[in-house]
Formats: structure tokens, C-alpha cells, sequence
């Protein structure tokens, strides 16, 4: 295990940009510290989320924290822009991605910033004692209010079970004694256990294995730090639907009093036919994003599949005109493929 020196901020931080409120929120006694970790391209989708939390917790002040690699100037701008129309503080933190190159990517959609949320509380303590991590691919329906009201008794984290297909074989695979499997793209933390019990020095143990040892990267390895002694949620503070059945099998079946919507699986900004997939593009464009959804949804050849799995979406669901209208585009789009290839 790595020594205590070697994980001092000024190895893993570059900078920290704070971009501050100039009004707060009156009547709010605690800030609510929420953190993204986010690559080069998320901020429309963390954007949104922010957008989700403001909507859904009105005069409560909350101090976003955005982990990524690089920030450019537009990006920056616009979250000043969000800063100024809900007087709230956001902070950018620029980490220095070498620190995590150890760490494991085995599929080329994830990026070495996944792995930022196992140093974030390092950063966090000076700010308070416990914070929201979310992935950007989540929504907020409701108040957070419940968050602050949780006993930790001494975990660490505070988190919901994975999917019973997913948490079955992923206990099983990384032998967890527990069997006990999280997903971490929601974590209310602790610091000061997970301080006292060294989970960021245990989860960079971990860097340099065999990377088939973690199909989940640093879910996996997060949940073999914290080893099941974690406090875990009711399903609906970190809703995730069914990704082992199909669309029109889990479409309506979302309990009514979510929380917190996990868009695993299917994304919103790249498939849009469900309920809470347009929920994301109507916050979208109440959001200071709106607008910038629209280039996910070109007809182009590549993405005749895409139509073809809609056009089997809207029979399911009896919507024919929409399903006929798909299957138009699916054999369009597939023939011009195949013409460009």
C-alpha cells in the first residue's frame, strides 16, 4: 500500500478554479456539497444534472464541484453563466491524470478521470465532512433533503446495490465475503471514515493488476476497498432501470417517489424513446445547455441501428405511425451505409 505522503494534494491537484455566487440563497443553514468527476465533452450532461438539482431543491444552497483533466474557456464561461442565474458556488478542480494512470481502462468509452472520484475526498475535507458524488448521467426528481438526515454509524459511504444480475456475478467474480456489490455513480460519503479507514490508499493498492480482474474498473475497485461496510440506500436515492430487459419491459414500472435517475444503459442524448429519456432533453432545454443536444439526433448512415431497434421499441408500445416512420430511416440510412463503406 501506498504511503500517506504520496497522496498530498499538490501531487494530484494542478488547480482549483472557483467560480463564486454573488448572492446566497436565503434561509439555508448547511451548503450541500455535490461532486462530478467529468472528461473533456460532459459538461452538457453534467450541466443538465446540475440544471435537475436546482429545479427540484429550490433556496438551497449547494457548492458544486466539477473533477475533470482540462477545462477550456467556453466551458468555464458557462458555468459562470450558471453560477450567476442560480447563485450558486461551482469549483472546477484540475487533476493531474498521470497520478491515475495505473489504474485500468479496458473499454474505450471510459476515461482515467472515472478513477478521480477515489482521491475526491482528500480534496473535499477542507470544504465539510460529507458530500453527493454523482455521475453526470443522473437526474434529480425530487428534494435531496433525505441525504442530510442519514446516520452513516460509521460507514463510509452511504450507496444502493447494483442491479441483483450485475451485484450476483460481480460478488462472485471479485470474491466479496460480504456479498455486498454497489454502483458508485451515486455515493454519499463520509470522509472522516473513509479517512479513518484508508479507503483511497486501499483502492490505489489496486493499481497495476491484472486489469481482467475489474470489468467495472473502479466500481469494482472501490467496492473492494470499502469491502460491503457501507450503508446502503433504498433503490429509488439511486433509481437504475433494468438494462437486463428490454425498454418496453421496464417502460412505466419506476416507482413515483425517485430521487435520483441513473441513465445506465441506453443514454438519453443518444437514444430518445422513453418517458424519462425525453424527461433528460425537456431539462435540457430549460437548462443554459438547450440547444446543444441537437447535433445527437443526425440521421446519418451510421446510425441506422439505432432506428431499427426504435422501430421495435414503438410496436411494443403500439405507437405504429412512429414505429413505420422508423423503420423508414433504418432502411434508408442502412442502404446508404453500405453505398459510403
Amino acid at each position: 500500500m501506498a504511503e500517506r505522503s504520496s497522496f498530498l494534494q499538490e501531487n494530484f491537484v494542478k488547480k482549483s478554479i472557483l467560480i463564486e455566487a454573488k448572492a446566497k440563497p436565503a434561509k439555508c443553514p448547511e451548503v450541500m456539497h455535490i461532486c462530478f468527476n467529468i472528461d473533456k465533452g460532459y459538461l452538457l450532461q453534467a450541466g443538465v444534472s446540475l440544471t435537475s438539482i436546482i429545479e427540484n431543491n429550490p433556496n438551497k444552497r449547494f457548492s458544486f464541484h466539477v473533477f475533470t483533466d482540462e477545462v477550456e474557456a467556453e466551458e468555464e464561461n458557462m458555468m459562470r453563466s450558471f453560477a450567476e442565474k442560480y447563485n450558486q458556488d461551482i469549483w472546477f478542480h484540475i487533476m493531474d491524470i498521470k497520478q491515475f494512470e495505473g489504474f485500468h481502462i479496458l473499454r474505450k468509452n471510459m476515461h482515467y478521470v472515472t478513477y478521480f472520484r477515489t482521491y475526491m475526498p482528500k480534496v473535499m475535507k477542507k470544504f465539510t465532512n460529507r458530500y453527493l458524488y454523482l455521475d453526470a448521467d443522473i437526474l434529480c426528481f425530487n428534494s435531496l433533503e433525505p441525504f442530510l438526515k442519514i446516520d452513516f454509524q460509521d460507514k463510509p459511504v452511504a450507496v444502493v446495490e447494483d442491479l441483483e444480475e450485475t451485484a450476483s456475478v460481480q460478488c462472485e467474480f471479485l470474491n466479496m465475503q460480504n456479498k455486498k456489490y454497489f454502483n458508485s455513480g451515486m455515493m454519499w460519503v463520509n470522509i472522516e471514515e473513509w479517512e479513518k479507514q484508508k479507503i483511497t490508499e486501499k483502492a490505489f493498492s489496486y493499481r497495476n493488476k491484472e486489469p481482467k480482474l475489474f470489468k467495472y474498473h473502479d466500481q469494482d475497485i472501490l467496492n473492494l476497498a470499502i469491502n460491503g461496510n457501507a450503508l446502503f440506500f433504498f433503490f429509488f436515492y439511486n433509481y437504475l432501470p433494468n438494462v437486463y430487459k428490454k425498454l418496453w419491459e421496464i417502460e412505466g414500472k419506476e416507482p413515483k417517489d425517485l430521487i435520483l435517475y441513473h441513465y445506465i444503459g441506453d443514454k438519453p442524448w443518444k437514444m430518445c424513446l422513453t418517458k424519462y429519456q425525453k424527461l433528460w432533453h425537456d431539462c435540457c432545454q430549460r437548462s443554459l445547455w438547450r440547444g446543444s443536444d441537437k447535433r445527437f439526433f443526425e440521421k446519418e448512415p451510421k446510425n441506422y441501428k439505432r432506428f431499427r431497434f426504435a422501430a421495435r421499441y414503438f410496436m411494443h408500445m403500439g405507437q405504429y405511425n412512429e414505429a413505420i416512420k422508423s423503420l423508414w430511416y433504418y432502411t434508408t440510412l442502412k442502404i446508404k451505409f453500405y453505398i459510403q463503406k
